[in-house]
């Protein structure tokens, strides 16, 4: 396999990967829209709050879960603008890795007005140093999906926890009349 070919199946892999990130940061959406919308029902709609006992008990419950759920998800769609804020600590790969496709690198390295820098360094990459850039780009790309889903699926867990503790509440006013 030649190089050429090489760096088609690695830019490729990355790509995939890439659109990853966007389904994770769709979900992320998702989950905080739901948050929102159970927040709403809880203390407009179904005014669970103005209940006694364990009815406003419960809804207080389903609002901090709903809130740190909420929290998680929107925590998954903020940028990370370095390698450090994806690892979360220097490494020997932060630390030698140049990602000249890593939009934080080259706006860090590369200011306004240093666009000939930029170029005059691009072009002094071989088809194997661009391998390897795809390569390290998937590699980094995997760790910010995986983090993503991490957080995506604690944030789900409350959101179940949220609508479990809700049905509680709502069986709660409408059997024991909020009792």
């Amino acid at each position: 396999m030649t190089d050429s070919e090489k760096l088609k199946i690695y830019t490729a892999m990355t790509e995939s990967t890439r659109k990853w990130v966007s389904v994770m940061d769709t979900k992320a959406g998702f989950l905080s829209a739901l948050n929102a919308a159970l927040l709403g029902f809880i203390w407009t709609g179904a005014k669970l709050l103005e209940g006694g006992g364990w009815q406003k008990g419960l809804a207080i419950s389903v609002t901090a879960s709903s809130l740190v759920s909420l929290f998680m998800a929107l925590h998954v769609v903020l940028p990370r603008a370095s390698l450090k804020k994806v690892f979360g600590r220097h490494t020997a790969y932060v630390d030698g890795f140049k990602p000249i496709s890593f939009y934080g690198f080259v706006a860090t390295t590369y200011p306004i007005g240093e666009d000939h820098r930029f170029l005059d360094d691009i072009k002094k990459l071989d088809e194997a140093a661009l391998i390897d850039e795809a390569l390290e780009q998937h590699f980094t790309i995997s760790h910010v999906v995986q983090i993503k889903s991490h957080w995506l699926a604690v944030a789900g867990v409350l959101l179940k926890i949220s609508l479990a503790l809700t049905t509680a509440a709502l069986f709660s006013k409408v059997f024991f009349n909020g009792k």
